[in-house]
């Protein structure tokens, strides 16, 4: 049942990567080189110990053309520490998709506590539809590498409230993610969006979190905070859960 999971969930990320190759490689780049900056808090509970997460991006290079972006993601529960983070590089067009390269390396203070991977992830955007595909070549510890996958489903209900589903396959690990994202009106010149999170895992193992997080590019919608500045692929949660 696990190598069938691992298989839908390569073919999807493939079809999807597959997909936004030629529209990107169509697309008119204009290029904007201006950065963004955003910071996250979040708590909550993990395997029913205390979570705290803080988080923060950095991107060069918005809206359409070439993209890099790094994340810092630490914290710790009221067992262990952690730490990790992610370097992209890769070509958008605004409002219609992003292809490019990701590669990640964290830390946990536990056992089984080094995580990375390398691949390639992309990004399409129908109406209010989006979907986020990765796919890539997973480390940890003294493990054999193997392939590794991630889908997202979006759906944003207005411009500035985003629900979303998807499935992971890391470390030989089902997991199922659902959540909720939302900017209020009164507060979208200032970037800030309040958040909540859950992953699930066929082991009963439970994440569940909630925080808020700042742009510092103001005066933007979520939805285009979301497709046109930064990547959402951020699968620390992931590496998190038991494996």
């Amino acid at each position: 049942m696990v190598r069938k999971y691992q298989s839908l969930t390569v073919a999807a990320a493939t079809l999807l990567v597959a997909t936004a190759l030629p529209n990107l490689a169509q697309a008119q780049y204009y290029g904007n080189t201006s950065p963004n900056a955003r910071i996250a808090a979040a708590f909550g509970t993990l395997e029913g110990k205390g979570l705290v997460i803080a988080n923060a991006n950095f991107v060069q290079g918005m809206a359409s053309g070439f993209t890099t972006q790094f994340d810092v993601n630490a914290g710790g529960t009221t067992e262990y520490g952690f730490i990790g983070g992610t370097a992209r590089m890769g070509f958008r067009q605004a409002d219609n998709g992003y292809f490019g390269l990701v590669g990640s390396a964290s830390h946990i203070n536990r056992d089984n506590g080094q995580y990375g991977y390398l691949g390639a992830e992309a990004q399409m955007h129908f109406g209010n539809f989006s979907v986020d595909g990765l796919i890539g070549y997973e480390l940890w510890d003294d493990n054999d590498g193997e392939i590794m996958g991630a889908v997202t489903a979006s759906m944003y209900i207005t411009d500035n409230m985003r629900l979303y589903a998807g499935y992971r396959y890391i470390a030989d690990n089902n997991t199922y993610a659902a959540g909720m994202e939302f900017r209020p009106n009164a507060y979208s010149d200032r970037g800030m969006t309040l958040f909540a999170d859950a992953r699930f895992q066929d082991t009963d193992d439970v994440s569940i979190m909630g925080g808020v997080r700042f742009s510092f590019n103001g005066q933007r919608t979520l939805k285009q905070e979301n497709r046109n500045d930064f990547v959402n692929n951020n699968l620390f949660i992931d590496e998190l859960l038991p494996r």
